[in-house]
């Protein structure tokens, strides 16, 4: 069964867990030294195909979290300057905890320029706390593939998103009866799988790559379906915001 965590925070966790060669994890970084940084534990080099004996299954994004909109803005020449060297970028997004229309107003400046420097070829995951409707008019037309993680809605927002757009779950997700709501608006065909951890957790621990297992069984449940089943759906959907590359 092949699996993917499309947005974990794996090199936060102490000690980093193992991970099984047949689920692929998307490690979110929240600025260019972080992913700097991460890049250097899991052994990837500058430029995606320059590996020395780095697990294949595990890919670095690129991020920059938009708050404190002061540290994203300063951040944000050496996050370009990086960008050639990925096709995989997260976490970035808007993040509405702020009141200040000028704090918001920035934030979705520095946005729009990362969207502008990004091109097919790259993957995106993407934070929209309290600022969906902003978060998914900027991606309208996006040429690349665009994954909302941990979204929360209003419903309103997924009924008129732009078919294009995928959709990130996790088990908090799972556990909510108004996520739930939200999922049964998804498009089946865009619907992908993460963990958050180690900032989700599970009883008393973080929730780890291993629990994308989790997920599948609560969407067999949904889907009417075996888990080999969902799974298999899962990886095609993620096989296609790939553009069929991986």
């Amino acid at each position: 069964m092949k699996l993917v965590d499309t947005h974990c925070h794996l090199h936060l966790f102490e000690p980093v867990p193992a991970v099984d060669p047949n689920t692929t994890v998307h490690v979110m970084t929240v600025n260019p030294d972080e992913f700097d940084a991460a890049r250097d534990l899991f052994g990837i080099e500058a430029g995606d195909a320059k590996r020395t004996g780095a697990p294949a299954n595990i890919q670095v994004a690129l991020g920059l979290f938009p708050e404190p909109v002061a540290a994203q803005e300063a951040a944000l020449p050496a996050f370009l300057e990086r960008l050639p060297d990925t096709r995989f970028v997260g976490e970035i997004g808007l993040d509405y905890v702020t009141e200040s229309e000028d704090e918001r107003a920035r934030q979705r400046r520095v946005l729009e320029t990362i969207l502008e420097a990004c091109g097919p070829q790259h993957v995106l995951s993407l934070h929209s706390r309290r600022a969906a409707a902003d978060t998914v008019a900027m991606l309208r037309g996006f040429p690349g593939s665009a994954i909302l993680h941990w979204f929360s809605g209003p419903a309103a927002v997924v009924e008129s998103a732009d078919p294009g757009l995928y959709w990130s779950l996790n088990t908090a997700m799972a556990r909510s009866d108004r996520s739930k709501k939200l999922i049964r608006l998804m498009n089946p065909e865009r619907i992908l799988t993460e963990t958050d951890g180690p900032y989700i957790t599970i009883g008393d621990r973080p929730a780890a790559p291993k629990d994308v297992r989790r997920v599948i069984d609560f969407l067999a449940r949904e889907w009417d379906v075996e888990a080999e089943e969902a799974a298999v759906r899962v990886w095609q959907n993620y096989q296609a915001a790939l553009g069929g590359n991986q």
